[in-house]
């Protein structure tokens, strides 16, 4: 259950924060930025259209059983996330060495400019660097005297839409993202020229995800994904902040999931074609909960099939 320990990332990041009139935490800017307190927008800052501009919370997570889980919480000082910690517990007892501490550090913008990881003896580290529009141009990784760097290119509407990936004896490679219409996006990796990633969206909800695969320029196979939600409920994990400090973000293989959308999931489930015959939709995992009087979940139950129901509490 307890999350590896890697540092890689295609994307993205949060702002300085403030306090809204329910006490909750909420990055909407600071710093001096062209004069005045002037807020970045967050779609300008990570050059996504989909990027969902919620309030961030931060609440202490616990995902497993009562035995066997790990317990997520978050320092926040002078309104800005300090540093995040996820420890594993075994038979009800933390293991120490297993803890995994991330400490933030902003530059004078109020923009994250610095992660550093630590577990037991290993570090790691993820710098940010910004063009002058305060849009990431680099995002550099560093991890036993090895670097990885993400370069970001944007078209003229501020979009991302190139990613160049270079690392020490690595292979480079590049993903692009095109915009064919408002509420898609495509994705495409150099290192596979005959598939490509589809992503549809809803009132900032992920809705349909459809990995494409090409022979000769035709369409020899597919995988759809499509996802339901619970619009009544707010999603904890939506933040670009949370993102930015949740070590899981940086372990997700794709830019887009369901789990980080505005809502809550609440169903997912599988179809596509092998190129000659149509594979029949099967719902693949289902989630319940329970939620509090201002629309945020306190308990997640998610259910696959023959697997033991996973559990996430969250403490606000």
């Amino acid at each position: 259950m307890k999350k590896m320990f890697v540092l890689a990332s295609l994307a993205l990041i949060g702002v300085a924060c403030s306090k809204n009139d329910d006490n909750v935490a909420v990055y909407n800017g600071g710093g001096n930025n062209g004069g005045g307190n002037k807020a970045i927008s967050n779609s300008t800052i990570s050059g996504d259209p989909f990027i969902t501009e919620e309030p961030a919370v931060f609440p202490t997570q616990k995902e497993g059983t009562d035995q066997e889980y790990d317990l997520t919480t978050y320092t926040v000082e002078n309104n800005k996330v300090k540093s995040v910690v996820i420890d594993n517990y075994v038979n009800g007892q933390k293991v120490n060495n297993e803890t995994i501490t991330t400490n933030v550090t902003y530059n004078a913008k109020g923009l994250p400019s610095k992660l550093e990881q630590t577990q037991d003896t290993e570090t790691r580290t993820i710098e940010y660097i910004y063009n002058a529009k305060n849009q990431i141009e680099e995002i550099k990784a560093t991890h036993n005297n090895t670097t990885t760097k993400y370069i970001h290119e944007y078209d003229a509407q501020g979009r991302l839409s190139k990613m160049t990936f270079s690392a020490t004896n690595e292979q480079p490679y590049t993903i692009t993202y095109e915009y064919p219409t408002a509420n898609t996006v495509v994705e495409k990796n150099s290192t596979n020229t005959n598939e490509s990633l589809t992503y549809t969206f809803e009132n900032g909800n992920l809705t349909k995800k459809v990995l494409e695969r090409f022979y000769q320029g035709k369409v020899i196979g597919s995988a759809v994904e499509e996802y339901k939600y619970d619009t009544t409920i707010k999603n904890p994990d939506a933040s670009l902040e949370l993102k930015l400090v949740d070590l899981n973000y940086y372990l997700e293989e794709d830019r887009y999931s369901p789990e980080r959308s505005k809502n809550v999931v609440t169903e997912i489930t599988k179809s596509g074609t092998d190129g000659q015959y149509e594979l029949p939709k099967r719902i693949s995992a289902t989630y319940t909960y329970e939620k509090n009087d201002k629309g945020y979940p306190t308990k997640k139950t998610e259910t696959k099939a023959g697997n033991t129901p996973k559990v996430t509490t969250y403490t606000y």
